[in-house]
């Protein structure tokens, strides 16, 4: 038994995100009318943690330290499902 855990990391705001300016100019190029596109990095994983809060708690530290780069993303947890 364990926690998937889905972590989405995004570039904060005012940082370039050349990949997602590229997509958004080819999609317009192909007559889609879109703007600020954003791209991001989705992770999952199960966790052995005992209990949801433990789980969080791992989860943020996890986050923090190696999913994301403090200094120019910024990280959401999507969700903690029990699982077996």
């Amino acid at each position: 038994m364990g926690y998937l855990v889905e972590v989405l990391v995004k570039y904060k705001p005012g940082v370039l995100n050349p990949q997602g300016r590229v997509i958004e100019g080819a999609a317009r190029n192909l007559g889609y009318k879109i703007e600020n596109l954003d791209t991001g990095k989705y992770f999952s994983y199960v966790s052995k943690m005992e209990d949801e809060n433990t789980t969080k708690i791992e989860a943020l530290a996890l986050s923090n330290k190696l999913l994301a780069n403090p200094v120019i993303e910024r990280f959401n947890i999507v969700s903690i499902k029990k699982v077996k």
